[in-house]
């Protein structure tokens, strides 16, 4: 068994051994190209996997730049929106239109913002929301003299209308009474006393109209300057965030050169505002 194991091994090798040199060169010559090949198209697959990754992170930051831009242009319109609702928030009928319902646009732009801002810039949105919410809390009440203020005046124009309709009635009957070629000395006199009471009843309340008009114009001062003053202090937190965003876009900005510009545009409203006020109450 082991002679024949001998025997077989020793053919091998002398077929081997008459195997021309020619062909032992070009069989290594195949395993070269082979494994050089295979050696290339590793590489070249480790390549495009790498092209791969980083072409699909490249294509997932571009989404999310996008993404940034759509929802923090659509919170810096909000704001605005916002900032000027309040200008007419004085004269919103509370029993017609809820306060808070001009401010939702703003609330909702800042959750979504919130959701893919960075952690930093999240506090600040956190921040100023809350601001928000609290400053319109307050400015409720500070319109309540105002909406109060306009009831009355619009309750004593209902008034005076009527007493005003019912006099120009008896006024009219008066008139056809005197058509009608009938004297009537006690209807005539019953005619003209009522027509003197609903104009009476009418200046008194007219009279009541004039104190409520006033009452009206302080109570909107009043909530203007009010209303000044909280967007004032709001500022900062305001310019704080806004920088923030404009650098998560990508945008140059200064907090200083922000809370500077927005300190000095405040102190020229307050200044026109004080100004405003004066002219108007020196017309009353």
């Amino acid at each position: 068994m082991a002679n024949s194991t001998i025997h077989l091994i020793g053919s091998a090798m002398s077929l081997l051994a008459g195997v021309p040199a020619v062909v032992w060169a070009a069989i290594l010559a195949s395993t070269l190209t082979l494994t050089g090949v295979m050696l290339s198209n590793r590489s070249n697959t480790k390549r495009l996997r790498t092209q791969l990754d980083h072409d699909a992170d490249q294509k997932a930051r571009d989404r999310m730049a996008v993404l940034h831009r759509e929802v923090y242009l659509n919170l810096a319109e909000a704001m605005a929106r916002a900032a000027n609702y309040l200008g007419k928030a004085a004269r919103i009928d509370p029993a017609k239109e809820n306060f808070a319902d001009g401010f939702a646009d703003f609330f909702a732009a800042s959750a979504k913002a919130q959701l893919i801002a960075q952690p930093q810039t999240a506090r600040l949105l956190t921040e100023l929301t809350a601001r928000y919410g609290e400053m319109v809390m307050r400015l409720v009440g500070a319109a309540m003299p105002v909406h109060d203020a306009n009831i009355n005046v619009r309750l004593a124009t209902e008034q005076i209308d009527n007493y005003r309709a019912d006099a120009n009635r008896s006024l009219q009957e008066l008139r056809q009474l005197g058509e009608s070629g009938v004297p009537d000395a006690a209807r005539f006199q019953a005619l003209q006393l009522s027509i003197d009471q609903h104009m009476k009843m009418a200046d008194k309340v007219c009279a009541s109209r004039d104190a409520y008009w006033k009452e009206q114009a302080a109570a909107h001062r009043q909530f203007q300057t009010a209303m000044f003053a909280e967007m004032r202090d709001l500022g900062p937190i305001q310019s704080k965030t806004m920088a923030a965003l404009r650098k998560e876009l990508g945008l140059l900005s200064e907090i200083g050169d922000y809370e500077k510009s927005s300190l000095e545009n405040w102190k020229r409203i307050d200044t026109q505002l004080g100004a405003l006020m004066g002219k108007l109450d020196e017309k009353q």
